[in-house]
Protein backbone atom coordinates (compact mmCIF):
# COMPACT_ATOMS: atom_id res chain seq x y z
CA UNK A 1 0.00 0.00 0.00
CA UNK A 2 2.87 2.38 0.78
CA UNK A 3 4.20 1.90 -2.75
CA UNK A 4 0.83 2.79 -4.31
CA UNK A 5 0.60 5.92 -2.16
CA UNK A 6 4.11 6.91 -3.27
CA UNK A 7 3.15 6.51 -6.95
CA UNK A 8 -0.02 8.59 -6.49
CA UNK A 9 1.95 11.28 -4.63
CA UNK A 10 4.57 11.40 -7.42
CA UNK A 11 1.87 11.66 -10.12
CA UNK A 12 0.22 14.56 -8.29
CA UNK A 13 3.58 16.23 -7.70
CA UNK A 14 4.49 15.94 -11.38
CA UNK A 15 1.22 17.50 -12.47
CA UNK A 16 1.48 20.24 -9.85
CA UNK A 17 5.04 21.17 -10.78
CA UNK A 18 4.32 21.46 -14.51
CA UNK A 19 1.30 23.64 -13.77
CA UNK A 20 3.68 26.20 -12.28
CA UNK A 21 6.50 26.14 -14.86
CA UNK A 22 6.75 27.11 -18.53
CA UNK A 23 9.50 24.66 -19.58
CA UNK A 24 7.36 21.50 -19.26
CA UNK A 25 9.05 19.53 -22.06
CA UNK A 26 12.54 20.31 -20.76
CA UNK A 27 11.52 19.28 -17.25
CA UNK A 28 10.14 15.93 -18.42
CA UNK A 29 13.15 15.34 -20.65
CA UNK A 30 15.57 15.99 -17.77
CA UNK A 31 13.75 13.58 -15.45
CA UNK A 32 13.73 10.88 -18.13
CA UNK A 33 17.42 11.35 -18.88
CA UNK A 34 18.39 10.97 -15.22
CA UNK A 35 16.15 7.90 -14.93
CA UNK A 36 17.49 6.22 -18.05
CA UNK A 37 21.20 7.07 -17.63
CA UNK A 38 21.60 6.78 -13.85
CA UNK A 39 18.68 5.25 -11.92
CA UNK A 40 17.75 2.35 -14.24
CA UNK A 41 21.37 1.30 -14.99
CA UNK A 42 22.10 1.35 -11.24
CA UNK A 43 19.06 -0.81 -10.56
CA UNK A 44 20.13 -3.27 -13.25
CA UNK A 45 23.72 -3.42 -11.98
CA UNK A 46 22.37 -4.13 -8.51
CA UNK A 47 19.43 -6.50 -9.06
CA UNK A 48 20.45 -8.40 -12.21
CA UNK A 49 23.92 -8.96 -10.76
CA UNK A 50 22.43 -10.46 -7.59
CA UNK A 51 19.60 -12.41 -9.28
CA UNK A 52 20.65 -16.00 -9.91
CA UNK A 53 19.99 -17.05 -13.50
CA UNK A 54 17.97 -20.25 -13.91
CA UNK A 55 15.79 -22.00 -16.45
CA UNK A 56 12.82 -20.22 -14.88
CA UNK A 57 14.08 -17.01 -16.51
CA UNK A 58 13.64 -18.35 -20.05
CA UNK A 59 9.89 -17.78 -20.31
CA UNK A 60 10.09 -14.24 -18.85
CA UNK A 61 12.86 -13.42 -21.34
CA UNK A 62 10.88 -14.84 -24.27
CA UNK A 63 7.53 -13.32 -23.26
CA UNK A 64 8.02 -9.87 -24.92
CA UNK A 65 8.94 -11.55 -28.22
CA UNK A 66 6.00 -13.97 -28.10
CA UNK A 67 3.60 -11.10 -27.45
CA UNK A 68 5.09 -8.98 -30.24
CA UNK A 69 4.41 -11.69 -32.83
CA UNK A 70 0.91 -12.20 -31.40
CA UNK A 71 0.34 -8.44 -31.77
CA UNK A 72 1.31 -8.61 -35.46
CA UNK A 73 -1.24 -11.39 -35.95
CA UNK A 74 -3.98 -9.48 -34.09
CA UNK A 75 -3.43 -6.32 -36.13
CA UNK A 76 -3.61 -8.27 -39.40
CA UNK A 77 -6.82 -10.00 -38.28
CA UNK A 78 -8.40 -6.66 -37.32
CA UNK A 79 -7.35 -5.17 -40.65
CA UNK A 80 -9.77 -7.59 -42.37
CA UNK A 81 -12.70 -5.88 -40.63
CA UNK A 82 -11.34 -2.36 -40.03
CA UNK A 83 -9.59 -0.50 -42.88
CA UNK A 84 -6.22 0.94 -41.86
CA UNK A 85 -3.15 2.25 -43.67
CA UNK A 86 0.30 0.70 -43.49
CA UNK A 87 1.41 3.62 -41.31
CA UNK A 88 -1.42 2.93 -38.84
CA UNK A 89 -0.67 -0.80 -38.84
CA UNK A 90 2.99 -0.19 -38.11
CA UNK A 91 2.15 2.23 -35.31
CA UNK A 92 -0.30 -0.20 -33.66
CA UNK A 93 2.16 -3.10 -33.89
CA UNK A 94 5.05 -1.05 -32.48
CA UNK A 95 3.09 0.58 -29.63
CA UNK A 96 0.86 -2.35 -28.66
CA UNK A 97 3.65 -4.89 -29.17
CA UNK A 98 6.10 -3.34 -26.71
CA UNK A 99 5.52 -2.50 -23.05
CA UNK A 100 6.57 0.25 -20.67
CA UNK A 101 8.40 -2.31 -18.56
CA UNK A 102 10.82 0.14 -16.93
CA UNK A 103 9.33 3.61 -16.37
CA UNK A 104 5.93 2.22 -15.37
CA UNK A 105 6.62 -1.49 -14.92
CA UNK A 106 9.36 -1.41 -12.28
CA UNK A 107 7.68 1.13 -9.96
CA UNK A 108 4.27 -0.55 -10.27
CA UNK A 109 5.69 -4.02 -9.58
CA UNK A 110 7.59 -2.71 -6.57
CA UNK A 111 4.43 -1.03 -5.29
CA UNK A 112 2.13 -4.04 -5.86
CA UNK A 113 4.42 -6.85 -4.73
CA UNK A 114 6.41 -5.08 -2.05
CA UNK A 115 9.37 -7.41 -2.53
CA UNK A 116 12.82 -6.94 -4.03
CA UNK A 117 13.63 -10.66 -4.17
CA UNK A 118 12.45 -11.22 -7.74
CA UNK A 119 12.91 -7.73 -9.14
CA UNK A 120 15.71 -9.13 -11.31
CA UNK A 121 13.05 -11.08 -13.26
CA UNK A 122 11.19 -7.84 -14.01
CA UNK A 123 14.46 -6.28 -15.17
CA UNK A 124 15.24 -9.25 -17.43
CA UNK A 125 11.86 -8.81 -19.09
CA UNK A 126 12.56 -5.09 -19.36
CA UNK A 127 15.91 -5.60 -21.07
CA UNK A 128 14.50 -8.25 -23.40
CA UNK A 129 11.79 -5.73 -24.28
CA UNK A 130 14.40 -3.04 -25.06
CA UNK A 131 16.39 -5.42 -27.28
CA UNK A 132 13.14 -6.31 -29.07
CA UNK A 133 12.30 -2.62 -29.58
CA UNK A 134 15.65 -1.70 -31.12
CA UNK A 135 15.82 -4.79 -33.37
CA UNK A 136 12.51 -6.26 -34.53
CA UNK A 137 10.57 -3.17 -33.43
CA UNK A 138 12.81 -0.81 -35.39
CA UNK A 139 12.60 -3.18 -38.38
CA UNK A 140 8.78 -3.05 -38.24
CA UNK A 141 8.87 0.75 -38.01
CA UNK A 142 11.12 0.96 -41.07
CA UNK A 143 9.12 -1.59 -43.03
CA UNK A 144 5.69 -0.01 -42.48
CA UNK A 145 6.90 3.57 -42.95
CA UNK A 146 8.57 2.71 -46.26
CA UNK A 147 12.07 3.60 -45.05
CA UNK A 148 15.16 1.56 -45.84
CA UNK A 149 15.78 -1.02 -43.11
CA UNK A 150 19.11 -0.45 -41.31
CA UNK A 151 19.81 -3.34 -38.96
CA UNK A 152 23.42 -2.25 -38.29
CA UNK A 153 22.33 1.27 -37.35
CA UNK A 154 19.68 -0.05 -34.97
CA UNK A 155 22.16 -2.41 -33.30
CA UNK A 156 24.63 0.45 -32.81
CA UNK A 157 21.92 2.49 -31.09
CA UNK A 158 21.06 -0.51 -28.90
CA UNK A 159 24.66 -1.08 -27.79
CA UNK A 160 25.03 2.59 -26.80
CA UNK A 161 21.89 2.52 -24.66
CA UNK A 162 22.88 2.90 -20.94
CA UNK A 163 20.55 0.18 -19.55
CA UNK A 164 21.88 -2.33 -22.10
CA UNK A 165 25.48 -1.42 -21.19
CA UNK A 166 24.54 -1.93 -17.53
CA UNK A 167 22.99 -5.32 -18.35
CA UNK A 168 26.20 -6.49 -20.07
CA UNK A 169 28.32 -5.27 -17.14
CA UNK A 170 25.98 -6.95 -14.63
CA UNK A 171 26.51 -10.33 -16.30
CA UNK A 172 30.27 -9.82 -16.68
CA UNK A 173 30.58 -8.92 -12.99
CA UNK A 174 28.46 -11.85 -11.73
CA UNK A 175 31.51 -13.87 -10.60
CA UNK A 176 32.56 -10.99 -8.34
CA UNK A 177 31.03 -9.65 -5.13
CA UNK A 178 30.48 -5.91 -4.97
CA UNK A 179 32.18 -4.00 -2.15
CA UNK A 180 29.68 -2.71 0.41
CA UNK A 181 30.04 0.92 -0.70
CA UNK A 182 29.25 -0.05 -4.33
CA UNK A 183 26.11 -1.93 -3.29
CA UNK A 184 25.02 1.01 -1.14
CA UNK A 185 25.58 3.50 -3.97
CA UNK A 186 23.75 1.35 -6.54
CA UNK A 187 20.80 0.87 -4.18
CA UNK A 188 20.63 4.62 -3.53
CA UNK A 189 20.67 5.51 -7.24
CA UNK A 190 18.31 2.65 -8.10
CA UNK A 191 15.77 3.85 -5.53
CA UNK A 192 15.35 7.02 -7.60
CA UNK A 193 13.61 5.14 -10.42
CA UNK A 194 10.09 5.34 -8.92
CA UNK A 195 10.00 9.05 -7.98
CA UNK A 196 11.76 10.15 -11.18
CA UNK A 197 9.61 8.15 -13.58
CA UNK A 198 6.30 8.68 -11.81
CA UNK A 199 6.84 12.46 -11.52
CA UNK A 200 7.64 12.43 -15.25
CA UNK A 201 4.48 10.44 -15.99
CA UNK A 202 2.41 12.81 -13.86
CA UNK A 203 3.86 15.79 -15.71
CA UNK A 204 3.03 14.15 -19.06
CA UNK A 205 -0.61 13.29 -18.35
CA UNK A 206 -2.98 15.03 -20.78
CA UNK A 207 -6.20 14.36 -22.68
CA UNK A 208 -6.00 13.73 -26.46
CA UNK A 209 -6.87 16.69 -28.69
CA UNK A 210 -7.58 14.72 -31.90
CA UNK A 211 -10.93 12.94 -31.61
CA UNK A 212 -10.49 11.32 -35.05
CA UNK A 213 -7.98 8.86 -33.64
CA UNK A 214 -10.34 7.45 -31.01
CA UNK A 215 -11.11 4.31 -33.05
CA UNK A 216 -7.48 3.32 -33.64
CA UNK A 217 -6.60 4.41 -30.09
CA UNK A 218 -9.25 2.04 -28.73
CA UNK A 219 -7.94 -0.82 -30.87
CA UNK A 220 -4.38 -0.29 -29.71
CA UNK A 221 -5.23 -0.02 -26.02
CA UNK A 222 -7.59 -3.01 -26.07
CA UNK A 223 -4.79 -5.11 -27.57
CA UNK A 224 -2.17 -3.74 -25.20
CA UNK A 225 -4.00 -3.55 -21.89
CA UNK A 226 -6.57 -6.35 -22.19
CA UNK A 227 -5.96 -8.93 -24.94
CA UNK A 228 -2.21 -9.46 -24.45
CA UNK A 229 -2.36 -9.93 -20.66
CA UNK A 230 -5.38 -12.21 -21.15
CA UNK A 231 -3.33 -14.31 -23.57
CA UNK A 232 -0.47 -14.48 -21.05
CA UNK A 233 -2.94 -15.43 -18.32
CA UNK A 234 -4.22 -18.24 -20.57
CA UNK A 235 -0.66 -19.45 -21.16
CA UNK A 236 0.05 -19.41 -17.42
CA UNK A 237 -3.17 -21.28 -16.59
CA UNK A 238 -3.22 -23.89 -19.35
CA UNK A 239 0.17 -24.19 -21.08
CA UNK A 240 3.12 -23.22 -18.89
CA UNK A 241 3.56 -21.65 -15.50
CA UNK A 242 6.54 -21.35 -13.20
CA UNK A 243 6.23 -23.15 -9.86
CA UNK A 244 7.17 -19.76 -8.42
CA UNK A 245 3.99 -17.66 -8.31
CA UNK A 246 6.00 -14.42 -8.03
CA UNK A 247 7.56 -15.02 -11.44
CA UNK A 248 4.13 -15.67 -12.98
CA UNK A 249 2.82 -12.45 -11.45
CA UNK A 250 5.73 -10.43 -12.81
CA UNK A 251 5.39 -11.88 -16.33
CA UNK A 252 1.65 -11.13 -16.34
CA UNK A 253 2.06 -7.60 -15.01
CA UNK A 254 4.84 -6.70 -17.44
CA UNK A 255 2.74 -8.04 -20.33
CA UNK A 256 -0.08 -5.66 -19.42
CA UNK A 257 1.97 -2.50 -19.02
CA UNK A 258 1.14 0.56 -21.13
CA UNK A 259 2.96 1.36 -24.42
CA UNK A 260 6.51 2.56 -23.88
CA UNK A 261 7.67 6.16 -24.27
CA UNK A 262 10.75 5.23 -26.32
CA UNK A 263 8.51 3.44 -28.84
CA UNK A 264 6.82 6.81 -29.41
CA UNK A 265 10.20 8.38 -30.16
CA UNK A 266 11.01 5.63 -32.66
CA UNK A 267 7.57 6.03 -34.28
CA UNK A 268 8.23 9.76 -34.72
CA UNK A 269 11.75 9.24 -36.06
CA UNK A 270 10.67 6.55 -38.53
CA UNK A 271 7.70 8.49 -39.92
CA UNK A 272 4.87 6.45 -38.44
CA UNK A 273 1.73 8.03 -36.96
CA UNK A 274 3.37 10.04 -34.16
CA UNK A 275 0.09 11.50 -32.93
CA UNK A 276 -1.53 8.08 -32.52
CA UNK A 277 1.61 6.79 -30.80
CA UNK A 278 1.69 9.73 -28.39
CA UNK A 279 -2.00 9.43 -27.51
CA UNK A 280 -1.70 5.67 -26.94
CA UNK A 281 1.04 6.32 -24.40
CA UNK A 282 -0.62 9.34 -22.77
CA UNK A 283 -3.92 7.48 -22.26
CA UNK A 284 -2.45 4.00 -21.79
CA UNK A 285 -0.24 4.88 -18.83
CA UNK A 286 -2.98 6.08 -16.46
CA UNK A 287 -5.31 3.26 -17.61
CA UNK A 288 -2.59 0.70 -16.84
CA UNK A 289 -2.68 1.77 -13.19
CA UNK A 290 -6.17 0.22 -13.15
CA UNK A 291 -5.79 -2.77 -15.50
CA UNK A 292 -2.41 -4.10 -14.29
CA UNK A 293 -3.49 -4.46 -10.62
CA UNK A 294 -6.66 -6.25 -11.79
CA UNK A 295 -4.60 -8.88 -13.63
CA UNK A 296 -2.20 -9.10 -10.69
CA UNK A 297 -5.02 -10.09 -8.35
CA UNK A 298 -6.24 -12.73 -10.84
CA UNK A 299 -3.13 -14.82 -10.29
CA UNK A 300 -2.40 -14.41 -6.59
Amino acid sequence: MNGIILIIACLIAGKAVTAAITCKKEFIYSLNRVAITIALPALILDKVHSQAFSLEAIFPLLSPWILFFITIGLVYILRIFIPMSRITMGTLILLAGTSNTSFVGIPLIQAMMGTEQYLGIALWIDQSNFILLFTLGAFIADFYSGEQVSIIKNLKVLLKYPPIIALILAFLLKPFTYPEFVTYTLEAFGSLITPLTMISVGASLALPSNKKLVGYLSIGLIIKLILLPLIVLGILLFIYASPNVYINQIVLMQAGMAPMVIAVIIALEKGLDGELASIMTAIGIPLSFITVPLFYYLII
